[in-house]
């Protein structure tokens, strides 16, 4: 195994720790990542380490510190499952520049069923949609697992679902609802710390709690069907003041598609006669791999905004869910993705650099190198 020199293993030690302040107080993670990846141990042969790592209740975050600056190394070999471990490290950066990377790869080589642009000034708000359905007893948002931006988005639009009268929140990523902070018990992405304050904040609102995803069966679309299933029964539950929001992952919410097996949006509304508004999240992403779906913006749009498919259902027949998010080109803000604010809710701290000398870091954040 290779020696790790001690400044090294203080680097590691000492970001490890802030992870854990920053779990603590609450607070969204941007762990910084320009370390000398060269001298990083190489005691993680493989996945399997990895996930045997991720699957224990008491995380070793260090060794999964170490196994992502590993993988960096190699950006060519990267997957999303690596990026989804970079998104518990606060790696945003990194996660960004993969996602770039395999879209302009692909953009070329991409045939989607449908293709639409729209302007910025065609587009209405976020808000002013939930706004006008406020008396929709069932909404369901969605969340894209690799992509953090769908997540800051749900966080700073919380309160409003709150003072639109939604009263529980149904998430995919609930695992065990008998623990009480974020974390690996709780569901697997309640370790990111995005999806783990999207929890804290439902909580100080007040809302109550919902799990309904089901990995009983093996079956081919088995867990949809207990997803719309257990979604169903929590639903006839409800009482008359009572409202449910929806946070699912990726398509399992499509409610118009001709696809086989059916989805759980899709059998909410067949089966249970259930008609949810739905509201994607996913294909509006910028620099997004989509072969389905494809939304341009004509020029850079500085605000996001809801995309009615009236065209889709003309030229298609179908939808996929209601509306479409579209994402706005998001500037940095010392050197960080600005969606990292999540809507005002969490503001960007410069740390004094502790290097002595001047480093090699050139982010706006190192303190030494803005004098």
């Amino acid at each position: 195994m290779t020696h790790i020199p001690m400044n090294m293993k203080f680097k590691i030690l000492f970001y490890t720790l802030i992870m854990f302040i920053s779990i603590a107080n609450g607070q969204v993670i941007d762990l910084r990542t320009n370390f000398q990846q060269k001298n990083v141990s190489h005691d993680l042969k493989g996945k399997n380490d990895f996930l045997q790592i991720t699957n224990d209740s008491t995380i070793n975050y260090t060794k999964l510190l170490k196994y992502c600056y590993e993988k960096e190394m190699m950006h060519d070999k990267l997957d999303y499952n690596d990026i989804q471990n970079f998104s518990i490290l606060g790696m945003f950066n990194e996660i960004e520049a993969f996602n770039k990377k395999k879209y302009l790869e692909t953009e070329k080589n991409l045939h989607p069923i449908f293709e639409d642009t729209v302007l910025q000034s065609n587009l209405i708000s976020l808000d002013t949609l939930v706004l006008k359905n406020k008396e929709e007893k069932v909404i369901i948002l969605n969340d894209c697992h690799y992509r953090m931006e769908t997540r800051a988005l749900f966080l700073s639009k919380l309160r409003l679902f709150k003072e639109c009268g939604f009263t529980h929140l149904a998430m995919e990523a609930f695992s065990d609802l008998s623990e009480n902070v974020p974390g690996f018990k709780l569901g697997y992405y309640f370790q990111e710390p995005i999806m783990a304050e999207i929890f804290r904040e439902a909580k100080r609102l007040g809302f109550q709690f919902v799990a309904y995803d089901d990995y009983s069966s093996l079956t081919e679309g088995a867990r949809d069907s207990l997803q719309a299933l257990n979604l169903f029964k929590e639903i006839q539950k409800l009482k008359t003041n009572e409202k449910l929001l929806v946070f699912s992952g990726m398509s399992h919410m499509a409610e118009d598609i001709p696809m086989k097996p059916d989805l759980m949006g899709s059998i909410l509304k067949t089966q249970f006669k259930i008609n949810p508004l739905t509201i994607d999240l996913f294909r509006g992403l910028v620099n997004e791999v989509n072969t389905d779906i494809v939304i341009h913006t004509k020029g850079l749009i500085d605000k996001g905004g809801i995309y009615e498919p009236d065209k889709m259902k003309t030229r298609m027949g179908f939808t996929f869910m209601d509306y479409f998010y579209i994402f706005p080109y998001y500037k940095n803000l010392y050197n960080r993705p600005y969606w990292l604010t999540c809507g005002g809710l969490r503001k960007h701290i410069a740390l004094k650099c502790m290097q002595k000398k001047k480093c090699n870091d050139s982010s706006l954040l190192c303190r030494r190198n803005r004098k």
